[in-house]
């Protein structure tokens, strides 16, 4: 089940949304984790990237369906979002995303993986929204028009 976490001690944001089980091809891809997954990448496709002001937009890509189900349009997309990002973080440090085209779930106290040392996809997710859509818009984000009033039902009360 997709969750939302309040960080006891934030650095870099304040609210972590993330998945329980992986996201992507071949993957489990649970109904609740592909709606939070398909929520950002739909919210940070019509932005661009602030170090290389790509656009997070796949070219000729149809708009994204968050509809919950994993298909090609969702990997497209996932993978033009790790392209993007890497070649950002690639001018501001030498590591970049995990990119193994899926999103998989974070471990309590690891925003980075314990074997490759790369930031995991879901802190990249709700860093780059943060950074872009600002720290209230990330914190509130069942107030975006977007977020599936599915997850926010499940998310808040």
């Amino acid at each position: 089940m997709a969750v939302v976490k309040v960080l006891k001690n934030p650095e870099v944001i304040t609210h972590a949304y993330l998945v329980s089980a992986p996201v992507g091809a071949g993957r489990p891809n649970r109904r609740d984790d592909v709606l939070l997954i398909q929520f950002f990448l739909a919210a940070l496709a019509p932005l661009n990237d602030p170090a290389t002001q790509e656009s997070f937009q796949p070219p000729g890509a149809p708009p994204l369906a968050i509809d919950g189900f994993w298909g090609h349009n969702s990997q497209r997309y996932l993978d033009h979002y790790l392209a993007v990002f890497n070649r950002g973080s690639a001018k501001v440090s030498d590591k970049g995303v995990w990119s193994d085209s899926a999103v998989d779930p974070v471990l309590p106290g690891q925003f980075v993986g314990t074997i490759h040392g790369r930031t995991m996809v879901m802190i990249s997710l709700n860093a780059a929204f943060r950074a872009i859509l600002g720290t209230p818009a990330h914190a509130q984000l069942h107030t975006n028009p977007l977020f599936p009033r599915e997850l926010a039902d499940q998310f808040y009360f």
